[in-house]
């Protein structure tokens, strides 16, 4: 049986990286991309994915760095686009200092009401504070309005 300090610094763990999960989009529905910038380790990757019916994944983009990261998420262009993500089904598996996660995020496109479906697949590391080190979106099917 594990400890009862040992389960509990587990939960700990678990809350957070769930916090950092949801924390990256709330800042993204609210507009406010720039407090992102901590979220993520200075080496970290952001691949965007796309699957198709035939069950064939492509790559669409992948940053490398936060800085790379952040240069897409605070981009006049991006920034034009107002997405409104609702993540679900949030799983997350702790070990040490390493974690990864999985979710699915259903995002509405506002004001033209398309919507995204995919999953995330997302590995953290805790340097200071629990924070990205991989998120991998795999778009499963675009919704138009």
């Amino acid at each position: 049986m594990i400890d009862l300090g040992t389960r509990i610094e587990r939960l700990e763990a678990r809350t957070a990286v769930a916090d950092v999960v949801h924390g990256y989009a709330f800042n993204i529905r609210t507009g406010n991309a720039v407090a992102c910038e901590p979220l993520f380790t200075e080496d970290a990757v952001f691949e965007v994915r796309e699957r198709s019916g035939g069950g064939i994944t492509q790559t669409r983009s992948k940053l490398k760095g936060r800085s790379a990261i952040m240069a897409y998420l605070t981009d006049g262009a991006a920034s034009q686009i107002r997405l409104c993500p609702l993540i679900q089904n949030l799983i997350v598996r702790v070990s040490g200092r390493v974690a990864t996660s999985t979710s699915t995020m259903i995002a509405f496109v506002l004001p033209n009401g398309k919507g995204i479906l995919g999953e995330y697949e997302d590995s953290f590391r805790r340097e200071d504070e629990w924070c990205f080190s991989s998120r991998i979106y795999t778009v499963l099917r675009e919704i138009s309005a």
